[in-house]
Order: C-alpha cells, then sequence, then structure tokens
C-alpha cells in the first residue's frame, strides 16, 4: 500500500529545541541562585506542563509562580533565537525533498501551542514545507490523548494506514498507538528503548535512516 503521508512531531523531531528550552531554564534558574535538576527537565521537555510545574516546585518552593516563571524562561528562550535562530535535526531538509519527489504528503503534529510553533518553523524556514500545522491549544487534549492525531487524519483526510508518524517521546508514541497510527521513534532527549508498542514499526538514530526506510519499503 503506498504510503499517503508523514506525520511529523516537531520539537526534538523536525528542530532541535529541546535542549534549548534546558538550556534557558539552567540560565533562568542560575539567575536566581537555585539549584538546576538537568534530569528533571529532560523529563519535562518531553512531557506536559503540569511535569514542569512539578518540578519548579522541587526548585523554588510550592508557592513558585509557574506562569511568572514560564514568561521570564520564555525571554530567554526567544532572545536565543532572535539571536541565533533555530537548529534544524540531521536529515530533516533531506527527508523532506524526498518526500516531496515522491509526492507523499507532510504534516506537523505537535503539542506546542500554534502560535509558537509557527514561530518556531518559519524561524527555521520550514512552516512551507507542510500542507498543514496541527498544533496544540488551551482547548486541546496534547499528547499522549490521539486528538491532535486524529485532528490530522480528519483535516487531511488521511487512510491511517497510509499514513507514518515520526516521533521522539513517549508521550507522542502513546499518541500514535492511541490513534491507531504506526510510528518511527527516533530519540532525542527522552530514552525509548524500554518502550513498546503494536504500532512502533521501527526505532532509528536519525531522518537520514526514516529516508532509507521509506525509499525501500
Amino acid at each position: 500500500m503506498k504510503l499517503q503521508a508523514v506525520l511529523f512531531d516537531m520539537d526534538g523531531l523536525l528542530l532541535d529545541t529541546e535542549r534549548l528550552h534546558i538550556k534557558c531554564w539552567e540560565e533562568k534558574i542560575k539567575r536566581d541562585n537555585k539549584q538546576m535538576d538537568i534530569e528533571g527537565f529532560k523529563s519535562t521537555v518531553c512531557g506536559s506542563g503540569g511535569e514542569t510545574r512539578l518540578v519548579l516546585k522541587k526548585i523554588y518552593g510550592e508557592d513558585a509562580d509557574f506562569d511568572l516563571l514560564m514568561a521570564e524562561k520564555n525571554k530567554i528562550f526567544k532572545r536565543y533565537i532572535d539571536e541565533k535562530g533555530i537548529l534544524i535535526k540531521p536529515g530533516a531538509i533531506e527527508l523532506l525533498d524526498f518526500l516531496d519527489k515522491k509526492a507523499i504528503r507532510k504534516f506537523v503534529v505537535t503539542s506546542t501551542y500554534e502560535e509558537r510553533a509557527h514561530l518556531f518553523l518559519k524561524r527555521a524556514g520550514l512552516f512551507e514545507r507542510f500542507e498543514d500545522i496541527i498544533a496544540g491549544a488551551s482547548y486541546k487534549k496534547g499528547k499522549p490523548a490521539p486528538d491532535l492525531y486524529n485532528e490530522a487524519l480528519e483535516k487531511g483526510n488521511l487512510n491511517k494506514e497510509r499514513c507514518i508518524a515520526l516521533e521522539d517521546s513517549v508521550n507522542g508514541i502513546r499518541a500514535c498507538e492511541a490513534a491507531q497510527i504506526n510510528v518511527i521513534a527516533i530519540p532525542d532527549m527522552q530514552e525509548l528503548s524500554h518502550i513498546s508498542s503494536p504500532y512502533l514499526i521501527g526505532r532509528m538514530e536519525s531522518l537520514f535512516s526514516v529516508k532509507d526506510y521509506i525509499a525501500n519499503t
């Protein structure tokens, strides 16, 4: 069955933003003379806002103003991308070019809120490479819920059996499983060797390997 579409996660999969988020938290926490929890933040960049709140409470105390801390971290993040741009993950351009040649449709499916997702993709020069950007919002359930993937299937009028998703996190893989979409894991900040799912069809080192996989199937 011919592949119809590839559904890309964004942070840590297309864009090398997860390490930058940790770097920005490190700068913010150092300014405040607090002790950075590197391992804690590694789990939060692939997780949810609730997980981030728990780590920040351990660092700043139970009365920490989460919204203020996030706003201050995001200012640091914006400064970095204004100065240096956003790094694209190895193999991303080559994979996108290959999919274009094969007339395989391309979508981004991310829990990141729409305004930031669009900003990041535009800064990276990738926004126009995708047919649609399915992004998070305050009224949507993010990954591991299947809602964002189901939205992509509906908006694109896609046959899920002819789609492959690309994910770098446990939550992303669980979202694909819930939506019954085959997924390839490309680990970034999170260890994925322990994850199993009937919809997990491969673990690969980079997007270069995904290109080769699609070319040979």
